[in-house]
């Protein structure tokens, strides 16, 4: 091909992150931002230097279009063929063009469209540097259909001999449309599996196929050329006469004309999947992903970055780089799918844009958040002449406990210093508030459009210091008699009268000491702490001696650190369904964050007699968690920044994806979010289960859509907030052991909580 950025499909290759950093276009050096929001200079001079891309939402051809492939033509304009169904692939099909990079659309006529029948999945295109377009594909029938449902139902794939071969057509410039008949290489199953193809100057097609590698095959004849050494690759691109090859962590290089493999080149600071495209002058290829784009010039041996994910919408969590396609001028024009919709970027050389932008907005937090990295890439999008930097402190290789990380903090806060905007999850939120560290965030809160009692959970005196952009409910599937308990003590009396009844039955999965303090601490813990974080005495001692009666009912196995955090509520769902009658194990509670933990545990109750949903049981009522808290450092020199960046991390653009880390605040997010997911012809997930010893399958939909409302009223109305707080947790254990051992008085062990959780306070 020449001159042609294919934006093919999104590729899932799992890439290496390495140390080298990418150079920025046309400029060699980018001067740091300044670190409390001042405008950058050099240290030499006070001449900022300018230029970097910058990037713009462009409008899609068409609503509740699904693209299938996207090319850029020869004479550079951009074509999609794409169809109005969403669930499959099929046609009719139509086809839309763009002279504008993207900007505009018009939809072309083409009569070829019409001797493809409706039933033609096309799964790949390419053109060539004639202005030929090629179209791989294979019907797709109702009669396949059947055919694969019997056979996946039986546990096996159609023979071979009965699934639809792949086609390949040619398009001509003037509108002709021919098969090409191709002897494809098909597997020892007689099967043949091309996931992409490549045309190239030659006259050949390359395909890239699931089990037999990348082959060649002549274009005139249809048979087998050659073929090059990859069992299995990702994305394929021929630039000039090299192809391209991801193949796990690097791309490999092929010399077309012999074959010859080249230097290998690594995904250095990649992330995620990566997509490629052709330079238009063909002496270079460029790649996608959401750390950026890069250049790699044939022959050459660095990465150059051109534009630095982190200053744009690539970086969000939720985007998925569909296409990319490198066009002329220096502009790309870039397809993603954020939250299942389809949004075309351009990306454009700004010679007026200041290289590194002049204001730095800091984001703290001790635990990474996908809904603040989502709410960092919608406003920095917006705003070029901001960085908004988020490291948080305790990643993965850290080796700085969360102590000393509040520490360090309150340190910096109390001298007037520190981070503009705070994650306050694991802070003390109230010491903040009263020592005049946190900024109002009234001025930025649309109460109407938000939960209202989650909203308000930090306020005091008319303002808002904090705010939760998500939220956690405590909840418990079982039986009916169970969910009715309306405190911690009737629920311990109902576990000891029914576990009487039948000794051999196991309560639920948590059955020591550690492990049930850990799954009641958050439903319990608001009747025993006082505002200040203090420990009420008598009200924490009725929770130790529900603990201590839970834990007599059954000896158990202490779950281990590793176990405890697999345990997640779809996990403890599957194993509550396999336990056959349902005896076994009477109750599942979890710590929900997302509706997609009601579905399977829904799908249980089908199985099963008398059981249901309920908010968890505790010492306090109507209890939710507050996630990903934001507040706003009062001493910030961008405090109109700083609160924009809360405004927008509550925005119904951020709060509508689902992470899985809390329900959404936003209340239109929140009721969307129940919404039954699946399109038409969706039958959800079948999950292999056993009851009584036997295997049989569970099908897993969504709940019933009174239900969801119900759910979606009752969690914005809930209005009992528990924050988790580890140090007091490891407190605790530690201080409480001796008792359950046998050892310790509980008035001993109530105290030693006491002082302890005092002397912590006052640190």
């Amino acid at each position: 091909m020449n001159g042609l950025g294919s934006i093919k499909k999104k590729v899932s290759v799992l890439l290496l992150a390495a140390l080298l950093a990418g150079m920025t276009a046309c400029s060699p050096e980018t001067p740091e931002p300044s670190p409390r929001g001042e405008p950058s200079s050099s240290s030499q001079s006070e001449v900022v230097s300018m230029g970097r891309y910058i990037e713009e939402e462009l409008s899609w051809p068409a609503s509740g279009v699904t693209a299938d492939g996207a090319l850029l033509r020869p004479d550079g304009v951009l074509e999609v063929i794409a169809t109005d169904r969403e669930l499959q692939r099929l046609g009719p099909w139509h086809v839309y063009q763009s002279a504008d990079g993207g900007k505009s659309w018009s939809e072309r006529e083409a009569p070829w469209l019409a001797e493809l029948t409706d039933n033609i999945v096309i799964m790949d295109t390419d053109y060539d540097s004639e202005g030929n377009l090629y179209l791989l594909t294979t019907l797709y029938t109702e009669e396949y259909a059947k055919l694969v449902e019997e056979a996946l139902a039986m546990g096996n794939m159609p023979p071979p001999d009965k699934i639809p071969p792949n086609l390949l057509y040619r398009v001509s410039p003037d509108g002709t449309l021919t098969e090409l008949p191709v002897s494809w290489r098909a597997g020892e199953d007689g099967r043949v599996g091309i996931r992409q193809i490549a045309v190239t100057d030659g006259g050949e097609v390359i395909a890239s196929q699931y089990d037999q590698g990348i082959v060649r095959y002549s274009l005139s004849t249809g048979e087998e050329t050659g073929e090059f050494p990859i069992p299995f690759c990702g994305d394929i691109l021929v630039c000039g006469g090299t192809l391209i090859v991801i193949e796990g962590e690097m791309i490999r290089q092929f010399d077309l004309s012999t074959g010859d493999e080249g230097n290998n080149i690594p995904f250095d600071g990649s992330v995620g999947p990566v997509t490629l495209s052709t330079a238009p002058d063909e002496k270079s290829f460029l790649r996608c992903d959401s750390s950026g784009i890069y250049r790699w010039m044939l022959g050459g041996n660095i990465w150059e970055r051109l534009v630095d994910g982190s200053l744009t919408s690539l970086g969000m969590p939720s985007v998925n780089v569909d296409g990319f396609a490198a066009l002329e001028d220096n502009a790309f024009f870039v397809l993603i799918a954020d939250d299942d919709r389809y949004q075309p970027l351009y990306f454009s050389y700004s010679a007026d844009t200041p290289t590194a932008p002049s204001q730095e907005l800091s984001i703290y937090s001790l635990r990474s958040s996908d809904t603040v990295r989502q709410a960092i890439g919608v406003m920095q999008a917006k705003n070029p002449d901001l960085l908004l930097r988020y490291e948080p402190v305790l990643s993965g290789d850290s080796v700085i406990t969360v102590s000393d990380a509040v520490r360090s903090l309150n340190t910096e806060l109390l001298a007037g210093k520190g981070p503009d905007v705070l994650v306050l999850d694991y802070l003390p939120v109230s010491s903040y508030q009263e020592r005049g560290v946190l900024a109002d965030l009234s001025s930025v809160l649309d109460m109407d459009a938000l939960c209202p009692n989650i909203a308000r959970t930090y306020e005091k005196d008319g303002s808002v210091f904090a705010v939760p952009a998500r939220f956690a409910v405590p909840q418990m599937w079982g039986p009916q008699e169970a969910g009715a308990a309306e405190s911690f003590e009737a629920f311990v009396n109902w576990a000891e009268k029914v576990q009487k009844d039948d000794p051999e039955g196991k309560l639920m999965l948590e059955s020591v000491p550690v492990d049930l303090i850990g799954e009641f601490y958050l439903t319990c813990s608001p009747a025993w702490r006082n505002e200040d974080g203090s420990i009420r005495p008598e009200e924490f001692a009725d929770f130790l001696t529900g603990i201590q009666r839970l834990a007599s009912l059954r000896e158990g196995m202490e779950i281990s650190e590793e176990q405890r955090s697999a345990l997640s509520p779809n996990v403890k769902s599957m194993i509550w369904s396999s336990t056959g009658t349902g005896e076994d194990l009477r109750i599942v509670t979890m710590l929900s964050q997302s509706f997609q933990n009601m579905a399977f545990p829904d799908a249980v109750t089908d199985l099963r007699e008398n059981i249901g949903f309920s908010l968890m049981q505790g010492q306090a009522k109507d209890v939710y968690v507050p996630e990903c808290v934001l507040g706003v450092n009062a001493a910030s020199p961008l405090a109109d920044r700083a609160l924009e960046f809360v405004r927008t991390a509550l925005s119904e653009k951020v709060q509508r994806t689902d992470f899985s880390d809390g329900y959404p605040v936003h209340l239109k997010a929140l009721e969307d979010g129940a919404a039954y997911p699946y399109k038409e012809g969706d039958d959800g997930m079948q999950i292999q289960i056993y009851e009584g010893g036997e295997e049989r399958w569970l099908q897993v939909l969504w709940p019933d859509e009174a239900f969801m409302k119900e759910r979606v009223a009752q969690f914005s109305q809930l209005s009992t907030p528990s924050s988790a707080d580890t140090v007091l947790f490891e407190m605790i254990v530690d201080e409480t052991r001796g008792f359950f051992e046998g050892t310790q008085s509980l008035d001993a062990a109530v105290e030693a909580v006491v002082q302890r959780t005092q002397a912590y306070l006052s640190e």
